[in-house]
C-alpha cells in the first residue's frame, strides 16, 4: 500500500489518513521537516545518534521511498 495508489480515491483515502486530500498536501511539508529532524538526531531504534547531526539518506530498497509514503 502506498500514497499513490490510494491518492485518487478519496473514500480510502480519509480511511487511512483521517484527512482528506488538500488537507494532507498541506500538512506534508511540516511532517517532511520534523521527520528529517527527528532522523538527522536520531537513530531509527530511538537512540541518539553519537558525533555530528546528519541528513537522513533512504534507501533504494526501502519500503516506504517517498515522504508522502512514510
Amino acid at each position: 500500500m502506498n500514497y499513490h495508489d490510494h491518492k485518487d480515491n478519496s473514500k480510502s483515502f480519509r480511511a487511512l489518513t483521517g484527512v482528506s486530500h488538500e488537507q494532507f498536501c498541506a500538512l506534508l511539508p511540516y511532517f517532511e521537516a520534523a521527520h528529517e529532524d527527528y532522523l538527522s538526531e536520531y537513530e531509527m531504534t530511538g537512540e541518539r545518534r553519537s558525533g555530528k547531526r546528519r541528513s537522513p539518506s533512504i534507501y533504494k530498497n526501502s519500503p516506504l521511498p517517498s515522504i508522502s509514503d512514510r
